[in-house]
């Protein structure tokens, strides 16, 4: 069975599999290239302070020693109100990075999570997805290369099952709500972040450019300081050095005369 629901100017899909089964998926467009997406999703312990569902997020050992580069293992933990109800979610999920080749037609990073476990889940098994939805050219670089602006299209689909007494028409009413606000999140998030990014960026390539094209004069235009005392002019100086020449030739005639 499949539904479809607007929420947040987001539709939201559902899916149910089976009785006690729930995939909910949304996607949004992000003004930022895929990259501006992912320092956002990747941030794990920072998570919490983009996405207002969640109370808690941080990265916890792996649970062997030989850990994949790509693998790493999140705890999390949401809040929300179900049926008027405080509800306090905690979940371990098992991270894996996948970057795909990218060309300039086609990027996509994903992060698949599945559940290592949980108090209120069966399975909680989805997809953070981000991949590049379009471009334009808006002007020129310093150096003279085209200047583009990149979106990017962002996914997120997951599958849950709940465990013991929760409901799982409880569960799907509450994701079915978070689900945009969590993607609108990420998206303000990492367009604020891209923002910052880029105006450093500029500032350092026009700074780059007016060095360039400001190449020092020849040293004859340089002022060079003097190094006597500035209370001596420079024939007192001459003058001082001219005696002590004349004094050392009387001396020397003197000596062999004698």
């Amino acid at each position: 069975m499949f539904s479809s629901v607007e929420k947040e100017g987001i539709t939201v899909n559902i899916e149910r599999p089976e009785s006690n089964v729930r995939r909910i998926s949304g996607s949004v467009v992000v003004d930022t290239p895929v990259s501006g997406c992912w320092d956002i999703l990747t941030d794990y312990n920072n998570l919490a302070v983009h996405v207002p569902n969640l109370v808690e997020s941080k990265l916890v050992e792996w649970p062997s020693p030989n850990k994949p580069q790509n693998k790493w293992r999140l705890y999390q933990e949401g809040a929300q109100k179900i049926i008027g109800f405080n509800f306090r979610a905690a979940v371990t999920l098992d991270m894996e990075e996948k970057v795909m080749p990218s060309s300039e037609s086609f990027e996509s990073h994903s992060i698949d999570f599945t559940m290592a476990e949980s108090m209120y889940f069966a399975q909680f098994d989805g997809t953070w997805r981000a991949q590049l939805n379009g471009r334009r050219l808006v002007g020129r670089n310093p150096d003279g290369s085209p200047k583009y602006e990149y979106t990017s299209k962002l996914f997120y689909c997951v599958t849950i099952r709940p465990k013991g007494v929760v409901p799982v028409m409880a569960l799907e009413w509450r994701i079915k709500e978070d689900v945009p606000i969590n993607l609108k999140a990420v998206k303000v998030a990492a367009e604020k972040l891209w923002k910052q990014r880029s105006e450093a960026s500029e500032l350092a390539a026009k700074a780059r450019a007016l060095r360039q094209s400001e190449p020092l004069g020849p040293l004859d235009d340089l002022e060079l300081e003097s190094e006597t005392d500035p209370g001596v002019s420079q024939e007192e100086t001459l003058s001082v050095y001219s005696d002590a020449t004349q004094r050392e030739e009387t001396l020397e005639a003197y000596n062999n005369v004698r």
